[in-house]
């Protein structure tokens, strides 16, 4: 009679072991939202630059999302912490674009406006502007979840970015380079609109140069600091200055640089088909 206790106990344990070890194969509950790649998409407006969208990448396909399933907040380190509204989220490519199927990649829109969401911080030391250093928490609301692959993240789940990658869009159709004149050398870029290099007639050049703040060598902050890329993507510009190219000088952190930017801009547009002659001074 022992015997067979024993034996059935036996077999009671390793039922129930087995039930457990079944149980515990499955996927165990993220602890946060599990993101692969994250970068900030930064655009200029008239008032200067702001993040209007988030790129998420994750480990497979990703479902369940719409412009209610998260919160998002900020912490920059000149402007401290602050809530972001958003307007849309959807299922994209790798750079951002909307796509109707399964992907890996998910864009969340948000709303912008003057001085909110800025990707720059002014120095007080350099007297310039520099990309600051922003902290985004991207939380999964309370009542939502969203499924990637097999794994489901419910809500309370945070992802952390510290440090984000960023992507300008905007500035992707100048071209940028450096030219030295004399002892300074200036980080410059230009801009010709569509059909402007290769039709027959005379197209006006506007010299744009840009504010105080700017000043260094990332031509990036300098073409986001002022007007230039909002203007240069404005049909009232182009309707204003028809077919007008688009040419920015950036000053080097030396002083005496005017001079200099002059004779390297007389230079660039030798030769080419203009309206008028070059004229200098600040839009």
């Amino acid at each position: 009679m022992k015997k067979k206790v024993l034996a059935f106990f036996l077999v009671g344990v390793m039922v129930v072991g087995a039930f457990f070890a079944f149980v515990g194969c499955g996927e165990t509950s993220p602890e946060s939202l599990e993101v692969q790649s994250a970068y900030a998409v930064v655009q200029g407006y008239e008032w200067g630059p702001a993040v209007p969208k988030i790129v998420l990448g994750f480990a497979d396909n990703v479902s369940g999302v719409d412009k209610d399933t998260f919160t998002v907040s900020y912490t920059q380190q000149w402007a401290g912490k602050a809530n972001r509204t958003i307007t849309d989220a959807y299922n994209c490519d790798g750079d951002g674009a909307k796509v109707t199927g399964a992907s890996k990649y998910i864009a969340i829109e948000m709303s912008v406006k003057y001085n909110e969401a800025s990707p720059f911080g002014y120095d007080m030391m350099t007297a310039r502007n520099s990309w600051a250093n922003i902290n985004y928490d991207i939380t999964v609301k309370d009542g939502k979840s969203v499924t990637v692959g097999s794994k489901t993240y419910g809500a309370g789940l945070t992802y952390k970015a510290t440090g984000m990658d960023k992507k300008v869009p905007q500035t992707a159709s100048w071209q940028k380079d450096t030219v030295t004149e004399g002892e300074y050398t200036l980080t410059r870029a230009s801009w010709t609109p569509e059909g402007a290099a290769t039709d027959s007639g005379k197209n006006p050049l506007v010299i744009w140069l840009h504010g105080a703040g700017e000043g260094g060598t990332d031509i990036d902050i300098d073409l986001l600091g002022n007007e230039v890329t909002a203007q240069t993507f404005r049909a009232t510009l182009q309707k204003t200055v028809l077919r007008a190219h688009t040419s920015l000088p950036y000053r080097p952190p030396q002083c005496g640089w005017i001079t200099a930017a002059a004779s390297i801009t007389t230079r660039a547009v030798e030769g080419r088909n203009l309206a008028t002659p070059p004229r200098f001074g600040r839009l």
